[in-house]
């Protein structure tokens, strides 16, 4: 019932919480730039730049400059 973006949300969001369980920061950073993609690819920009915000936060924290680009480069792509 929920099509193949729904079922690739809900596969994101257990990658996501599964991270955070096991205090992985990284990996939760990369389920919420995804779903951010995902969710900007979909056309729901308020659900992305939410996620996209999440996903910058931990980046920045763990120190992935990798992690901050892509938000960035999404968070512009958003905006354009």
């Amino acid at each position: 019932e929920l099509g193949r973006s729904g079922q690739g949300i809900k596969t994101l969001e257990e990658a996501r919480k599964l991270a955070a369980s096991v205090k992985n920061r990284q990996g939760e950073g990369n389920a919420l730039g995804n779903l951010a993609l995902v969710h900007f690819q979909l056309g729901a920009g308020e659900d992305a730049e939410r996620y996209n915000r999440e996903a910058l936060k931990l980046f920045e924290a763990v120190g992935d400059k990798a992690g901050v680009a892509r938000c960035w480069k999404l968070a512009s792509m958003m905006h354009t």
